[in-house]
């Protein structure tokens, strides 16, 4: 059985222990102002050789963007490394991102 999970990434943990009761999560992750999704997390082909340990780890984070999506992190200084542990401020853009808010150019 497969499911989907999204919001906050899931912990390995987690992911562990549904994999141990047959269930496959799949981590995804978006706002309400970019539809259907921003992010998916899964094992690609091209890391299916890691070690299972490693593959939990991959699976533990948000994941890649979907297709069409483009995303980096900016701050003050401009834009952040993609290391885990830097801050900044998320831009998403894509086809299904909302441009501006009603009545609220």
């Amino acid at each position: 059985m497969r499911t989907a999970v999204g919001g906050s990434a899931v912990p390995e943990s987690v992911l562990r222990a549904f994999d141990a009761q047959g269930i496959r999560i799949l981590h995804a992750w978006s706002m309400t102002e970019i539809s259907p999704l921003g992010t998916v997390s899964f094992v690609k082909s091209t890391i299916e050789s890691l070690s299972e340990d490693e593959k939990y780890q991959y699976r533990s984070r948000q994941g890649i963007p979907a297709p069409w999506v483009e995303i980096r992190a900016d701050n003050e200084e401009g834009e952040v490394p993609w290391d885990g542990e830097t801050m900044g401020e998320l831009l998403v853009r894509g086809p299904c991102v909302a441009g501006s808010y009603h009545n609220n150019p």
